[in-house]
């Protein structure tokens, strides 16, 4: 299920052109799985907003990042690779 704070329940599931559009129009995004969570935000460059998104977490006050790529490649599996990552980093403690 996807939800956003501001539309409610979103009327689309992940992966379908509907769900790669919404992604682009925003600057950060919380992201909730199975696998772990993680924070996502827009990278910056020179100041300027990218097309790349990296994904952050806080673990036993550690914090952990993963770049996750352009909206094009935020497929359900990505993200849930990119949680299950940040996730193993802070078990590793």
């Amino acid at each position: 299920m996807l939800v956003c704070p501001r539309e409610g329940t979103l009327p689309f599931a992940p992966d379908l052109p509907e769900w790669f559009d919404w992604l682009a129009t925003l600057t950060s995004f919380r992201f909730v799985g199975k696998p772990g969570r993680f924070h996502a935000h827009r990278h910056t460059k020179r100041g300027q907003r990218t097309r790349g998104f990296r994904a952050y977490r806080t673990i036993h006050q550690h914090s952990y990042k993963h770049y996750l790529g352009t909206t094009d490649h935020l497929t359900l599996a990505a993200l849930e690779h990119a949680a299950a990552s940040l996730q193993a980093g802070g078990d590793a403690l």
